[in-house]
């Protein structure tokens, strides 16, 4: 509320992302397409980084983008099978 007393609504543009390092390509493959088809993921990609500390070559990783907060915590309880 301002001190003139109207209220305000705020908004937050935050999109949360996650990385994902499948323990191979046929489980990565399988997790791609099931984020693909969840309505609360505006993005599945596959993206190369390092990702260990020493690693020399870069991993292929899924980038995972939910469109709501609630939505990435969603996502995070089903591929951990609690969902």
């Amino acid at each position: 509320m301002t001190t003139e007393g109207s209220i305000l609504r705020l908004t937050d543009v935050y999109q949360p992302n996650f990385y994902v390092f499948p323990k191979d390509q046929n489980h990565g493959t399988t997790f791609f397409q099931t984020l693909s088809q969840e309505s609360t993921v505006s993005k599945v990609e596959w993206e190369h980084k390092l990702i260990e500390l020493f690693d020399v070559e870069n991993r292929e990783i899924l980038l995972d983008a939910a469109e709501t907060v609630l939505g990435y915590f969603g996502l995070i309880g089903q591929s951990m099978g609690t969902r």
